[in-house]
């Protein structure tokens, strides 16, 4: 897998939700972790590949699951959004991304998410 641009890992920073001590992240596929910890020395990463599926999180466990150069799936929206906590986040940075932004958007409502901020 290739590395992502560091830009695009710096964007996603800024969308992070504060921190009152420790900030619990999914960083999918590995992407973002080493970049994260650079810049929010605050935050345990907890990389993670592979079918979402197999993976085993406590519901309300996580404060952002963070997902670089990914494509957005329904399977993997549904497996995300139970396991935020409440004011938790998704962040999502594709520099690749084929679809418009109404249709991100319209993706995330089916899948049940309600406060969704999609910049271009």
């Amino acid at each position: 897998m290739t590395k992502p641009d560091s830009r695009l890992i710096e964007v996603a920073i800024k969308h992070l939700p504060p921190s009152a001590s420790q900030l619990r992240l999914l960083d999918i596929n590995g992407m973002a972790g080493e970049i994260l910890a650079q810049h929010r020395p605050d935050i345990e990463i907890i990389p993670i590949s592979g079918d979402v599926s197999a993976w085993h999180f406590s519901e309300n466990s996580l404060d952002a699951v963070v997902a670089v150069e990914y494509i957005l799936n329904t399977t993997f929206l549904r497996a995300v959004l139970p396991i935020l906590r409440h004011g938790g986040r998704l962040i999502v940075a594709n520099s690749r991304a084929s679809m418009d932004v109404t249709q991100y958007g319209t993706r995330l409502e089916d899948a049940g998410y309600v406060r969704i901020l999609i910049e271009d």
